[in-house]
């Protein structure tokens, strides 16, 4: 489970945009290869601008969790 609603406020004109959101994901293997998939539909609680009401975040990560270790040897 994941979340990561990003607040938008504009300084000069006052408009904001507040998303609510929340995603789910899963970490695997692809061979030796540790890979992070995700999906994250949002919705804009307010809707000042131009900005969509509805959005919808995929993500692909290649994860190495000994790289900083394997360096180090």
């Amino acid at each position: 489970m994941r979340s990561e609603p990003q607040f938008i406020f504009d300084w000069e004109t006052g408009k904001y945009l507040l998303p609510l959101d929340f995603g789910v994901g899963r970490v695997f293997k692809i061979g030796p290869q540790y890979v992070n998939c995700f999906i994250e539909p949002a919705w804009n609680v307010t809707h000042d601008g131009p900005a969509p009401r509805y959005a919808i975040t995929f993500g692909f990560s290649l994860l190495y969790p000994n790289f900083w270790g394997a360096r180090s040897r």
